[in-house]
């Protein structure tokens, strides 16, 4: 074998982690159709058969099940070495990948963006936006802005202020239906969901909210999709207040009474935490999220 061979041997655990072609080509980024060439060629190496193929899946065969082990190994540590590599690198102008979720990324992104271009005009940036935990071992992102602290092994972050959430409504919504005075007042069908009603419902209980009992009239998996079936009057949702106050036509609900908040961390990989060009953007995430905590910030906005 050769040095290239480790071409080969991800093309091989990607597919056997993922369980198909498709998923492991959109990770390593190939097309299919490469990737079936490094597979087979693979094969035709080692004179084994990795996989048992079938018009609908992939299944590792006894000697596939054998190798894996080794290249799974093999895997982490080059991911080792690749988070290494970015640790020690000094170049802020190499690109960075941030990962935060859809409606930061809509409402809250650009600005900043916009706002570190002055000061950083070499910034290359790949804003990677979902609300899925991007998987930071194997650097689907460098850096990411999460509602959750890091949990994982090898991870660090820093602890940003609560972000504070309220339910909001149109005027329109408001004039039908009237200010509430309580969540339970809320009907559960004028609530946009993001969840089923049950599990909502409990996450509501356990920090204090009763809601009406019923269920979601609309649903969606996307915040961005709900504000704006909000902000058309078709229901009540709860959201960053970092978000909902750009949008002065929208009031908050029971402002008073019905305090929630998301914690919110910005969290990296130890092995990158401190290379340059990722302490450049934590540095420059930590003063845009202070300046949203600071009135006179805001003002001279």
């Amino acid at each position: 074998m050769n040095l290239m061979d480790w071409t080969l041997l991800r093309a091989f655990h990607a597919t056997a982690t993922t369980g198909s072609l498709s998923a492991a080509a959109r990770q390593l980024r190939l097309t299919q159709p490469t990737l079936s060439r490094q597979i087979a060629l693979l094969e035709s190496r080692l004179g084994i058969v990795l996989f048992q193929r079938s018009k609908k899946r992939l299944v590792l065969s006894a000697e596939g099940q054998a190798l894996l082990p080794h290249a799974s190994a093999m895997a982490a540590h080059a991911e080792e070495f690749a988070l290494a590599a970015t640790g020690h690198g000094a170049d802020t102008q190499a690109p960075i990948t941030l990962s935060v979720t859809q409606g930061y990324a809509a409402y809250l992104m650009p600005a900043m963006i916009a706002a570190w271009q002055a000061e950083w005009p070499d910034l290359r940036l790949t804003l990677l936006a979902q609300d899925t935990l991007s998987d930071l071992h194997r650097r689907e992102a460098d850096l990411a802005l999460r509602h959750a602290p890091p949990a994982e092994a090898g991870l660090v972050g820093d602890r940003l202020p609560d972000r504070r959430i309220h339910f909001y409504a149109s005027a329109g919504w408001v004039a039908r239906h009237g200010h509430p005075r309580r969540l339970s007042d809320i009907p559960m069908d004028q609530i946009i969901g993001m969840d089923d009603p049950d599990a909502f419902a409990a996450y509501m209980t356990e920090r204090g909210h009763v809601l009406s009992k019923g269920h979601h009239r609309l649903v969606t998996i996307n915040c961005m999709a709900n504000w704006e079936m909000a902000r058309l009057g078709l229901g009540v949702v709860p959201m960053l207040d970092d978000i909902a106050l750009r949008f002065p036509e929208m009031q908050p609900l029971m402002p008073d009474t019905t305090r929630l908040s998301a914690p919110l961390w910005i969290v990296a990989h130890r092995q990158v935490y401190a290379s340059a060009r990722v302490a450049r953007l934590r540095a420059l995430l930590l003063a845009a999220f202070s300046d949203l905590d600071d009135p006179k910030a805001q003002g001279a906005a």
